[in-house]
């Protein structure tokens, strides 16, 4: 992960079917990738499951494309809107994981 980077990880109580997530920025990212994994834990059992680069809607949906998963991660890069220190500033109104849930 960069120095800039952040990351956002949603863990699931048992396996899940995910078809896409739909982010609502507040400050934007110009490059997403979606992530997930079948392991309860471990740093080194991710699979991609989309990526975006160059976003620039408020609102962006995000095919994942009917994936299994134990956890979730949003990896979040560049910032649209830096901070006065060139921090990235990152802000997500919401995120909705749309998938099946039972």
């Amino acid at each position: 992960m960069g120095s800039f980077d952040a990351a956002l990880t949603f863990a699931f109580e048992g396996e899940r079917t995910i078809d896409s997530v739909t982010l609502d920025w507040v400050y934007g990212a110009k490059h997403v990738m979606v992530l997930y994994s079948h392991e309860e834990t471990g740093e080194d059992n991710w699979f991609l499951g989309h990526r975006s680069f160059n976003m620039v809607p408020a609102v962006e949906y995000l095919n994942v494309g009917g994936v299994t998963a134990r956890r979730l991660m949003l990896y979040m890069m560049k910032s649209l809107v830096p901070t006065a220190d060139s921090q990235d500033q990152f802000g997500l109104r919401s995120v909705v994981i749309n998938g099946c849930f039972d």
